[in-house]
C-alpha cells in the first residue's frame, strides 16, 4: 500500500467513526465525496510556449472545460522546449507541447500526435464525437500536415496580428477569447451532428422508388438534413412546425411560442385556444446529385395547391422558376435543386402557408420523382453528365 492509499484508508476510516449508525446514506455520500474532492490536488498553472499554436490553445481549451480543478487556472507561455521554473514536482502545473512531461510529446518517438490527444487519452475524452474534427486539425498541423484552406487553423494564425496591444505586441487575452470560441462553436456543432445521426434512426422515413431514387422524410425534424444526405438521400423533404395567432396572424417557432406562452400565463393573459399549428416545408437534392432536378416536382405541388384552393392557375406559370405570381405558396430556386414554402429568410404571410396535408406533399413529390425514368438515374449514379 502507498503512502497516499494510506493517507485515504486513514482518512476513510476517520469518517467511519464519525458516523453514527442512524445518519442517513445520503450524509454519509456527501461527507465521502467532499473528503474526495478535498484531495484532488487543484490545477493552478497550465503552461504552453511563446506565440502558443493549435496545440497549445486546444490543450489549454481541454483543460479547462474537462477538467473541473483547472477550470480558474491561469495560462503561462515559456520557451519552446522549456519547463516553467520552479515548477519541478508540481502537481498543480501542467506543461502542453513543452517542458518534456508526460504531455509534451517532443523526443519521444511518439508518431503522428499531438499534446492534445496525448491529454485528452489520459482524460478518457479521446472518442467524443465532439473533439475529432478539433483533434484531427491539430495533429495534422502539430506533423506539418495539410489542412484545408478553409479551416479554423487559419483564423487561429491570424488572430495574434489581428488582436494587437497599444504597444504592437499581440493581446493574447483576446485572441485566448476568441480561439476558445472557435472551439465551444466546432465542438458544439460536432456533438450535435452526432445526435443527429442517432435521432435519423428514429425520425427518417426512407423511401426507394421505382427508379432508384432514394427519398428521406423527416417530418417536423429540420435539424436532421445533412445527416440523412450523409446516410445516402437523393432528396430530402422536411417540415418545421409553427405557431399562428388566429386573430393577429402572428408567428412563432416553438421556442418563441413556448416563452411567449410563460411569459403570458403568469401574466394571467394566456388562451390556447388563438393559436393554430402551420408548417414550413422544404424539398432538397443533394449535392451528390447534381443533375437531378426539382421543376417538374414544384409543377405538380403548384398545381395540388391551386386545385385544393379551387384557383385556376395558368400552366404556363405553374413551371415558372421562383415565386409564381398570384400564388406564392410553392418557391422553386433558381438552382432548380430546392422547393420551400417559407424559410427562416422568408415567413410566409396569411393565405402562403399551403394548405396541403404532410401526406398529400409527401404523395405528390413521390409521384413527381418516380417519372423520372430508370435509366437516367442510373446514369446519373454512375456520374455521367447527361441532364435530364
Amino acid at each position: 500500500m502507498t503512502a497516499n492509499q494510506q493517507d485515504w484508508r486513514a482518512k476513510l476510516q476517520e469518517l467511519a467513526g464519525t458516523m453514527k449508525k442512524e445518519a442517513p446514506l445520503e450524509s454519509l455520500v456527501d461527507k465521502i465525496f467532499n473528503a474526495i474532492v478535498e484531495q484532488i490536488p487543484r490545477i493552478e498553472t497550465l503552461v504552453g510556449h511563446r506565440w502558443p499554436d493549435d496545440d497549445v490553445w486546444f490543450s489549454f481549451w481541454l483543460a479547462k472545460r474537462f477538467l473541473p480543478e483547472a477550470k480558474d487556472a491561469r495560462m503561462v507561455f515559456v520557451n519552446a522546449g522549456e519547463a516553467l521554473p520552479g515548477s519541478e514536482g508540481d502537481p498543480s502545473v501542467i506543461h502542453f507541447d513543452t517542458g518534456g512531461g508526460k504531455y509534451d510529446q517532443h523526443g519521444r518517438e511518439l508518431k503522428k500526435t499531438a499534446s492534445a490527444e496525448l491529454f485528452a487519452r489520459a482524460l478518457g475524452i479521446r472518442e467524443n464525437p465532439g473533439l475529432q474534427t478539433l483533434l484531427d486539425m491539430v495533429i495534422k498541423t502539430d506533423n506539418a500536415e495539410e489542412v484545408a484552406r478553409d479551416s479554423i487553423h487559419f483564423a487561429i494564425e491570424g488572430y495574434p496580428y489581428r488582436f494587437k496591444l497599444p504597444s504592437g505586441q499581440p493581446d493574447w487575452t483576446k485572441v485566448q477569447e476568441r480561439v476558445f470560441e472557435l472551439f465551444d462553436m466546432v465542438c458544439h456543432q460536432e456533438e450535435l451532428t452526432a445526435k443527429n445521426r442517432v435521432d435519423l434512426e428514429k425520425f427518417a422515413q426512407w423511401v426507394i422508388l421505382p427508379n432508384g431514387i432514394k427519398l428521406a422524410v423527416i417530418l417536423w425534424q429540420p435539424s436532421l438534413r445533412e445527416a440523412a444526405y450523409e446516410k445516402g438521400a437523393a432528396v430530402v423533404l422536411w417540415t418545421s412546425s409553427l405557431r399562428r395567432n388566429k386573430q393577429t396572424g402572428q408567428i412563432l417557432t416553438h421556442g418563441e411560442f413556448n416563452h411567449e406562452k410563460r411569459t403570458a400565463t403568469q401574466e394571467g393573459r394566456w388562451n390556447n385556444n388563438e393559436w393554430g399549428q402551420v408548417f414550413y416545408t422544404g424539398i432538397q437534392t443533394s449535392r451528390e446529385w447534381p443533375h437531378l432536378f426539382l421543376t417538374r416536382a414544384a409543377y405538380d405541388l403548384r398545381f395540388m395547391e391551386a386545385w385544393k384552393r379551387g384557383t385556376p392557375v395558368e400552366e404556363q406559370e405553374l413551371s415558372q422558376v421562383g415565386q409564381v405570381p398570384g400564388m406564392p405558396q410553392w418557391f422553386l430556386h433558381d438552382s432548380r435543386h430546392l422547393i420551400l414554402n417559407g424559410s427562416r429568410t422568408h415567413t410566409p404571410m396569411e393565405g402562403e402557408f399551403t394548405e396541403l396535408t404532410p401526406t398529400e406533399i409527401i404523395g405528390s413529390v413521390k409521384k413527381s420523382l418516380s417519372r423520372i425514368p430508370r435509366q437516367l438515374v442510373s446514369r446519373w449514379k454512375t456520374g455521367a453528365t447527361n441532364e435530364a
